[in-house]
């Protein structure tokens, strides 16, 4: 992962740390959608995006996010390096060719981190 787009994954990351600490789930969770979205060519990252939505779905105590992460961190680490489909948010809520703009509730966050060029050159790189 180069260091523009890992820095933009961490600040998600830390962003939705930050969020449910707060209590904020729904915040928490689209942060960490973000985070997704840019992990998914990364299957370590990828992973662990969606064993944080795992907890997350745990701690609200969402069974069907519960039971889809689970697979879902499963399937990170099978098939990151062979297919994603990109710019799916990576919740139990959305298929797998389901996708959504990257920049939708981001805010300023979003800019100041540069997410959007972080996420076309991941999009872009081999």
């Amino acid at each position: 992962m180069h260091s523009e787009l890992k820095a933009s994954y961490l600040t998600e990351l830390e962003a939705a740390r930050v969020a449910e600490w707060a209590g904020d789930f729904q915040t928490a969770f689209a942060h960490l959608e973000r985070a997704h979205i840019l992990s998914q060519k990364f299957a370590l990252a990828h992973a662990a995006t969606h064993l944080r939505m795992l907890r997350l779905g745990w701690r609200t105590r969402d069974v069907r996010e519960v039971l889809g992460q689970s697979i879902r961190t499963i399937a990170a680490l099978v098939f990151s390096r062979i297919w994603v489909p990109v710019g799916n948010t990576g919740r139990a809520n959305v298929s797998h060719a389901g996708a959504r703009r990257l920049g939708r509730g981001a805010g300023k966050n979003t800019r100041s981190v540069g997410l959007r060029s972080a996420y076309r050159k991941s999009v872009a790189s081999p």
